[in-house]
């Protein structure tokens, strides 16, 4: 996840702050729902979204919506 990020961090200003916050969300929602899956753990959405969320506003980018994180999980 760390790699994806750090190459999304370098196209940042081609690809605008719009499209850097969703593609930055989608990495990190799939990477933790992938990591808790594989460790057999169940978290309810809005748990998901809180460390969705921190992890975003640790990169400098606006939180995401519940139902962003109602597409995947």
């Amino acid at each position: 996840m760390q790699d994806k990020l750090k190459y999304l961090e370098k196209i940042r200003e081609d690809v605008g702050e719009a499209a850097y916050r969703i593609n930055a969300a989608t990495i990190i929602t799939k990477d933790y729902i992938n990591l808790l899956r594989s460790r057999g753990i169940k978290k309810d959405r809005i748990t998901i979204l809180n460390q969705v969320n921190s992890r975003l506003n640790s990169i400098g980018v606006e939180k995401v919506s519940y139902g962003f994180i109602r597409k995947f999980y």
